[in-house]
């Protein structure tokens, strides 16, 4: 792998950890009854806790990790 694929590979990991914090954001944004879809709040909220992991902020990792808990508490890969 060139430095150059290094680089782009960082980027887009930078780009979907981007749109995965804002899907969760709009997840929050919007009422309850009518989210839109039922689903796919708490794997947004994993995801965005992989992202921070990965970037060093264990705290917020462990937020976003609980904030998917809360929302689907049988959620087993969050849960580990």
């Amino acid at each position: 792998m060139t430095t150059s694929d290094h680089a782009a590979s960082g980027e887009d990991r930078k780009r979907a950890c981007s749109k995965f914090e804002k899907a969760a954001q709009l997840f929050d944004a919007s009422p309850e009854e009518t989210k839109v879809p039922a689903w796919g709040a708490a794997d947004a909220y994993l995801y965005v806790g992989r992202c921070l992991d990965e970037g060093g902020d264990v705290l917020g990792a462990r937020s976003a990790l609980e904030r998917a808990l809360i929302i689907a508490p049988d959620f087993a890969v969050a849960r580990a």
